[in-house]
Parts: C-alpha cells; sequence; structure tokens
C-alpha cells in the first residue's frame, strides 16, 4: 500500500518559498507606488510652470510676482489684485494621489520672473506628502 500526499517537510518547505516570493512582491509594489506617486506630483509642477507661463502672458505686470496655487486653479484670489480666472482658471485642481480630498492648496505658488533676458520659473508644490524641491 502506498501512501499518497505530501510530507511536512514538502509543506513546509512550499510555504517558505511562498512567503518569499510574496515578500519581494510587496517591496517592489511600493518602490513603484512611491516612485509613481513622485511622478504624479512632478507632472503637477509641469502643470503649474504651464499656467503661470500663461498667466504672465495675460497679465504681464504679473511677472516677478509669487502667484498662490488658489489663484491659478480659480479658488481665491491670495492677494492678487487681478480678477479671479473663475470662469476659465488656469489649471485644474491638484488632488493628493493618496487623498482625493487633499487638494495641495497651502503655501503652493509659482513666480516667472525675468534674470539675464531668460525666463526663470519657480513652482513651489506644497502637499501633505510631497513638497518641491524649490521650496
Amino acid at each position: 500500500m502506498k501512501n499518497k500526499g505530501f510530507t511536512l517537510v514538502e509543506l513546509l518547505a512550499t510555504i517558505v518559498v511562498i512567503a518569499l516570493i510574496s515578500g519581494i512582491a510587496v517591496v517592489s509594489y511600493n518602490s513603484i507606488h512611491n516612485r509613481t506617486r513622485k511622478k504624479v506630483y512632478e507632472t503637477y509642477e509641469d502643470g503649474m510652470k504651464v499656467a503661470i507661463q500663461e498667466l504672465v502672458i495675460d497679465e504681464p505686470n504679473l511677472l516677478g510676482v509669487r502667484v498662490p496655487l488658489s489663484y491659478l486653479t480659480g479658488q481665491s484670489s491670495g492677494g492678487i489684485t487681478y480678477p479671479l480666472p473663475s470662469d476659465d482658471p488656469y489649471m485644474d485642481l491638484i488632488k493628493n494621489p493618496n487623498d482625493k480630498t487633499d487638494y495641495c492648496l497651502g503655501g503652493s505658488y509659482a513666480k516667472a520672473e525675468i534674470v539675464n533676458n531668460k525666463t526663470i520659473i519657480t513652482v513651489c508644490l506644497r502637499c501633505t506628502h510631497y513638497q518641491s524641491s524649490s521650496c
């Protein structure tokens, strides 16, 4: 009579191999997720650069002025004396990829200035889990 089935050692070895593969997969997933989140914020920064360029074309007197993100998205004037672009804002609200209720408005700004005949654009994006290197 033959015994059918697996021994305890074979079962334990299989469980250990599955655990190792799962551990590697989780670490890889977290790394990919963090890189993707950073890319999302960098894309938002690029959008802010385009928005400040468009704003300065429309309102040249804002050249050299720190324009709050809340103004670019049409949410509040943020101290800017020009009419708020609420009907046609320069960009959409920036949402935190981790929390869709967090709009990254506090302390974020963009600034365009001319230095040595070159336009320099500075973007500072401040969110709950991210801050631009230029802040």
